[in-house]
């Protein structure tokens, strides 16, 4: 029994993520640059494009704002590995009495995974994927690297 479910997990798992973004070039995808444009004197007239100021580190980020977000979205936060499975039950708990969808139950690294790397639909297929993807990241990534990705 624990073969074929082992298999047959795999195959589901495989069926979700084939086409997910390749885990070994796994990178933070440039932003496209903004154009600036400056009167001869060399004053800005005006921006166009997504503006980015650049990275912030951690350390320059208030606490208050870092734990605001966390109580927010993500409490338990610094106590998952990508997947918070009590958030998640809790919100599978909420939609199923509501009748539909009232509340997420996707972590910090979800979130980022899917905000980087995946399209914004709403299905299972993307769910899976942002899940693998999580868990990849909180391999590669500290957990003040993932609070100053989400900012970015």
């Amino acid at each position: 029994m624990a073969v074929i479910g082992s298999t047959a997990f795999a195959g589901v798992l495989y069926y979700f993520t084939y086409d997910m973004p390749n885990l070994d070039e796994l990178a933070i995808p440039k932003r496209p640059p903004a154009i600036t444009i400056m009167a001869a004197d060399g004053q800005i007239m005006g921006r166009r494009g997504v503006v980015h100021a650049g990275r912030v580190g951690v350390g320059e980020l208030p606490k208050h704002l870092i734990q605001a977000v966390i109580a927010i979205e993500d409490r338990r936060f610094y106590e998952h590995y990508g997947i918070d499975f009590v958030g998640l039950a809790r919100a599978l708990y909420a939609n199923y009495k509501a009748g539909h969808v009232v509340q997420g139950g996707s972590t910090l690294t979800q979130q980022l995974a899917k905000n980087l790397f995946l399209k914004p639909e709403r299905r299972i297929r993307r769910k899976v994927q942002e899940a693998v993807l999580a868990l990849k990241l909180e391999t590669i990534y500290s957990k003040d690297e993932i609070i100053e990705l989400y900012f970015i």
